[in-house]
C-alpha cells in the first residue's frame, strides 16, 4: 500500500533524463503466525493456496521480503517483519533504462509503476526470463 516512485502514486509514469536514482517508498503490512505452517510450506507452487503470506517467509521467523522489481528481476530487498503493523521501507535504486517497476513479495501482493529514461520504450523479457521471478 502506499507505493511511490520519486514521490508519484502508483498509476502514474514516471519520466526521467539521463542515469539516475530512483527513490522509492512503499509501506507495508504482512501478518504471519508466529509458527511456520508446513501444510502450506511443503505444498508446491502449482497447488492451492497459490499466493500465500507463507509462502514468502523467510526460514522460520516472521519476516518476509519486501522487493523492488525492475522489468521481471529483483533489484533490491528488504526484510520486513510479518507481524501486523504498517512498515514504511524505502529504496534508492539505479535508473538505467526504461522499466516496468514492482514493489512486493515474490508470493504476495505488488504494485506496479512504468519508469521511462531518456524517453525510451520499456524493454520485453522473453520467454523463461518473464516468468524468472515466480522461482
Amino acid at each position: 500500500m502506499d507505493f511511490r516512485v520519486n514521490g508519484k502514486e502508483v498509476g502514474s509514469e514516471i519520466r526521467m533524463n539521463g542515469r539516475g536514482s530512483a527513490h522509492v517508498e512503499v509501506n507495508v503490512a504482512a501478518l504471519l503466525e508466529a509458527q511456520p505452517n508446513e501444510a502450506i510450506r511443503k505444498r508446491s507452487v502449482l497447488q492451492k493456496p497459490y499466493w500465500d503470506l507463507e509462502r514468502a517467509r523467510i526460514g522460520s521467523g516472521r519476516e518476509v521480503l519486501v522487493e523492488v522489481v525492475v522489468n521481471g528481476i529483483a533489484v533490491a530487498n528488504k526484510p520486513v517483519q510479518a507481524d501486523g503493523p504498517v512498515h514504511s521501507v524505502t529504496f534508492d535504486v539505479p535508473s538505467t533504462e526504461a522499466a516496468g517497476s514492482r514493489c512486493g513479495s515474490r508470493r504476495g501482493a505488488h504494485e506496479s509503476m512504468f519508469v521511462l529514461v531518456d524517453g525510451k520504450p520499456i524493454r520485453r523479457l522473453a520467454g523463461a526470463q518473464s516468468g524468472a521471478w515466480l522461482r
